[in-house]
């Protein structure tokens, strides 16, 4: 089934076998007499044939039963020639000419489950294969496996880049020479205000729990931030759902007369992997949400300026599609939580951050680090320049005004005196 749309004119699809049983030993005749156009000629004919047509979707039946051929290749998994035509089929898979060895892969795997009376498929068969190191060659038009294969790594590439952003800090805003700032467990410490709850809970525990929710936060308070430490959690662990992160604004560039999960997912496959990684990648995310182990999160409603309203819309009909056990976040600022109401989802907002101590040092050390040479003044020109009575008003104003980590920045910049830093919290009280 998973070769029928790559067939070209002349190709066939071969069912090969080292040992024919059941109703499969008579299915290379029960094929040859319906390819002639005859009918069965006798019962065990039609039990061979009957197992393979009911299977068939009717729009691909008649293709695959005039393409199929039966090989019986006796003694193919032992020393003999007939391994030889194996391992040379199998080249045309895997690099390196490694064919003889994945065969016998695929041969010790086979008797395994055949032991346990298992079944597999072809994504088993790939998997196996690529734990044993051998390389199944990716090609998003080739065989059923060299297509999976494209599909793996479009998915480990996907993951990798998500895992890669995690816990990283833009100084950009200090000096476009400072390298981000990397910062251990990120996503364990960003905290909510709920309703009616007088802690603030942790986000990612809640999210588990809830699976969907709407985040509200200032400008700059880490909403951005919440949707990459989410995605870069999920994507680096397995038993967590697939992660989506989606930037709002961006699917309106194009004008679209409306919005779908396929506008979603274009978005948030255009802008991690390549071009040649983006159908595999589509299509695997377009299954996982089928099968409700994908987490959508979309982040900036309120950048939709205007068009915020009609996109909630959108996002509703989205929302009532997908499966029950899908997770959805949505992201905005206070003005656009008016447009967001419609979607239903429970409202969350992020916590002002409690201790700042160690993220201006952070940032401090960063900055030493780009702009004093000499290793031995960079400790006092860290303990000079902010001063400790400095450092903790500092963060007591961004902890009473509820200001974004954006002011870290600001602080860090403006920290010299309490004149400047009282013109942070204006800055801050404004936003």
């Amino acid at each position: 089934m998973g070769q029928v749309r790559t067939l070209g004119p002349d190709d066939l699809l071969v069912i090969a076998g080292e040992e024919l049983v059941g109703p499969v030993k008579n299915l290379d005749r029960a094929l040859r007499r319906h390819r002639a156009g005859l009918s069965m000629e006798t019962g065990e004919e039609s039990e061979a044939l009957a197992p393979l047509t009911n299977r068939l979707p009717s729009r691909v039946r008649r293709l695959v039963l005039d393409r199929a051929r039966v090989i019986h290749l006796p003694g193919a998994t032992g020393p003999a020639s007939h391994r030889d035509l194996l391992a040379a089929l199998m080249d045309l898979v895997v690099a390196d000419e490694r064919g003889h060895h994945a065969v016998s892969v695929l041969a010790d795997f086979f008797h395994r489950q055949a032991g346990e009376a298992l079944g597999s498929s072809a994504e088993e068969w790939v998997g196996a294969l690529t734990v044993a190191g051998v390389t199944v060659l990716p090609d998003p038009g080739g065989s059923v496996a060299m297509r999976l294969a494209s599909r793996r790594n479009a998915v480990d590439t996907y993951h990798t880049r998500l895992v890669a952003e995690a816990g990283r800090i833009d100084l950009s805003l200090l000096a476009d020479d400072l390298p981000p700032l990397v910062v251990d467990n990120l996503i364990g410490g960003l905290q909510i205000d709920v309703e009616a709850n007088r802690a603030s809970p942790f986000l990612l525990p809640t999210l588990r729990r809830w699976r969907r929710m709407l985040v509200v936060g200032q400008p700059g308070s880490g909403k951005s931030v919440a949707v990459r430490e989410i995605a870069a959690h999920c994507a680096s662990r397995a038993d967590s759902p697939v992660p989506i992160p989606v930037l709002l604004p961006r699917p309106l560039k194009g004008q679209p007369g409306r919005l779908t999960i396929n506008s979603l997912i274009g978005d948030a496959v255009v802008n991690t992997v390549s071009d040649t990684d983006c159908a595999p990648l589509a299509a695997y995310l377009r299954e996982e949400i089928g099968q409700g182990r994908a987490l959508v999160l979309c982040d900036g409603l309120d950048e939709c300026g205007a068009r915020a309203p009609w996109v909630a819309q959108q996002l509703e009909g989205i929302l009532t599609s997908l499966h029950p056990s899908c997770g959805f976040v949505v992201t905005t600022r206070a003005n656009a939580q008016g447009a967001a109401t419609r979607l239903g989802l429970p409202r969350v907002e992020l916590a002002p951050p409690q201790d700042l101590d160690a993220t201006i040092d952070s940032v401090l050390v960063a900055c030493a680090e780009a702009r004093i040479p000499s290793r031995t003044e960079r400790p006092s020109w860290q303990h000079d320049v902010p001063g400790s009575r400095t450092r903790r008003r500092s963060t007591s104003i961004c902890s009473r005004c509820r200001c974004s980590p954006l002011c870290l920045l600001s602080v860090a910049r403006t920290h010299r005196t309490p004149t400047s830093l009282q013109g942070v919290q204006r800055c801050c009280i404004a936003r």
